[in-house]
């Protein structure tokens, strides 16, 4: 016999089995009272731990039927509690069946109770008058149990689902048809800084007024995947990921299930949606040419600093590169890096790809709205590759955005605060597209805070063996074996294609080798003419205006459009006043 406490202590190690077999117990003996029988319960070491019923005045005298005696057969023999545990099969044991002399009056109906996982935590019985009892008694049992079986199934499943809802840093809202919430885990409560005992509460306001773009794709109650929206939080606007799923039972809406993603996790979403992200490190760029072991040098410098880098060199000479290794050593690199080429989108495009627009905002727009590239990117980096070939009229619009870090979508009132750091490339001599009024000055004296140029491979001979060693292995997986004129035509061909070039070169050369071989037979034409060639021949131009010289001539200029006024002349360069007189050699007065 156990004590009280042991026994509240074993009731309280069986309390799921307990909180699902009560009910059953007391609606099975609802069922049997009036013929004098009682349902008990024993654990998996034949404790009982639950009776319903009096067995005293019910089925006689019999003592050991109180709870917290062990009924396990190595303690009473064969009988109704104990045995099943044993044989782990239903059985019925009547009269004389039962080893203990005075259980013989009795009939004892048991059938095992399995847990989630199929194992035996314990037996349900019906006792009675050996007189009273029939085949059905361990019929009813058998259900009983099977009921208890599944109930804890059903609630061992939904506890593990609670346990991964709730360790999901995903938030997950469940409303019902009504738009009341039923559930809310712990991470939705954070992201949307939310009282976490909303159940039974309407997802109302979220802010007020700021979040209606949530809100009115909520009330829609259509399939949403990974929509990007602003949420006003603590008075500061940021961006969700928000999935949205309809449920709907026999054409009815009975709810939905949200998932809100916090800011962390838009940078895979933003990956998606633009194909983009920063795979290159300073360690993947192949060279030791004083030049441009220099460019890195300065790369690496101003990497992790807020400063608008400007990449300029010839198309091919690996910008790109340049700026996504500056990115991923800034302490940006857990935000997104967003890159456009201003060049490959339609000039009517541009201003909706780079700053979004509002749903209405013009024919066709996307219900909605859509997110600009400045906004994926916020917190992150922007590549404005081939900024030299942006319209004039957006390059006012840009300089306003890189300015003041805030924006409008097209069709939009609301001012967006945007903090992106801006990297710009070019192929073009920027103070001559300044100077023949195809870019604005002040927009490029903006970007060009740091400025790193790229040498041509023309003027990195000695890197050319490292190249094409580094381009075959990636191609092929192991060594290449590049023969002596095919080398001495690589070192001698101008590359006004690059790297590029180089890289496109070797892929077609292995292609249509039979061996890992490069030899000059399966080189182009005009890479084979090049062993010819005693000099790498570069077009030299006449027509470059020197640097010093051109700003002089836009500060003159600009001093000029603004009758002298030097204060309102730096204003409109972007540069401060003293700067313009430091250029101009001028003491100010």
């Amino acid at each position: 016999m156990l004590s009280p406490s042991e026994l509240a202590a074993r009731k309280s190690k069986n309390a799921d089995l307990l909180a699902v077999a009560e009910p059953i117990m007391e609606e099975l003996y609802r069922f049997v009272a009036r013929s004098q029988f009682i349902v008990g319960l024993v654990d998996a070491d034949g404790y009982l731990i639950k009776i319903v019923g009096d067995p005293q005045s019910q089925i006689g005298s019999f003592t050991e039927l109180n709870e917290g005696n062990n009924l396990s057969e190595e303690v009473l023999g064969t009988n109704g509690y104990g045995t099943p545990l044993v044989t782990g099969r239903p059985i019925q044991i009547h009269g004389a069946e039962h080893y203990c002399l005075r259980a013989h009056y009795a009939s004892c109906s048991g059938t095992p109770v399995r847990g989630p996982e199929d194992n035996i935590i314990g037996v349900l019985v019906m006792s009675g008058k050996k007189e009273l009892t029939h085949l059905h008694t361990l019929g009813m049992v058998v259900a009983a149990t099977n009921a208890i079986h599944n109930e804890l199934k059903i609630r061992n499943l939904a506890q593990q689902k609670q346990i991964i809802l709730e360790s999901l840093s995903e938030g997950i809202l469940v409303l019902d048809g009504e738009g009341y919430i039923t559930y809310l885990n712990p991470a939705a409560a954070r992201i949307l800084e939310v009282d976490g005992n909303l159940v039974g509460r309407k997802l109302e306001g979220l802010g007020g007024k700021t979040n209606n773009n949530f809100m009115q794709i909520i009330n829609r109650c259509e399939n949403v995947t990974d929509e990007l929206v602003d949420i006003d939080l603590s008075g500061e606007t940021v961006k969700v990921s928000l999935t949205l799923r309809p449920m709907n039972v026999a054409g009815r809406n009975s709810g939905m299930v949200i998932v809100v993603s916090e800011r962390k996790r838009i940078r895979q979403i933003i990956n998606k949606f633009v194909g983009m992200t920063a795979r290159y490190a300073f360690s993947d760029i192949i060279g030791k040419e004083k030049s441009l072991l220099e460019a890195i040098k300065l790369a690496r410098k101003v990497a992790d600093s807020e400063s608008t880098v400007l990449i300029t060199g010839e198309s091919g000479t690996g910008k790109e590169v340049f700026a996504q290794a500056i990115h991923n050593a800034s302490s940006r690199r857990e935000y997104p890096f967003v890159a456009i080429n201003c060049a490959a989108i339609p000039r009517e495009l541009l201003a909706s790809e780079l700053f979004g627009y509002d749903e209405g905002a013009f024919t066709g727009a996307r219900r909605g709205g859509n997110v600009g590239k400045f906004e994926l990117a916020d917190g992150g980096t922007l590549f404005l590759d081939e900024i030299g070939d942006m319209p004039l009229d957006m390059q006012v619009v840009l300089l306003r955005v890189i300015e003041e870090k805030n924006l409008i979508r097209i069709g939009g009132k609301k001012s967006i605060p945007v903090n992106v750091r801006i990297i710009a490339a070019t192929n073009k001599n920027l103070p001559q597209e300044v100077s023949s009024n195809h870019f604005r000055a002040d927009l490029y004296y903006r970007l060009n805070v740091i400025n790193i140029n790229l040498p041509p491979l023309r003027e990195r001979k000695g890197d050319i063996p490292l190249l094409v060693s580094e381009f075959a292995s990636r191609i092929l997986g192991g060594k290449v074996r590049v023969e002596n004129d095919a080398q001495l035509a690589f070192l001698r061909y101008p590359w006004p294609g690059n790297i590029r070039e180089l890289q496109n070169i070797i892929e077609s050369a292995l292609a249509t080798s039979d061996s890992a071989v490069i030899s000059l037979s399966v080189l182009p034409e005009n890479i084979r003419l090049a062993i010819n060639f005693t000099e790498i021949e570069v077009p030299v131009r006449s027509n470059i205006i020197p640097l010093k010289r051109l700003e002089s001539d836009i500060i003159k200029e600009t001093i000029e459009m603004c009758n002298g006024n030097v204060t309102l002349a730096a204003k409109r360069l972007g540069i401060n006043r003293s700067t313009i007189y430091r250029k101009m050699g001028l003491e100010k007065a």
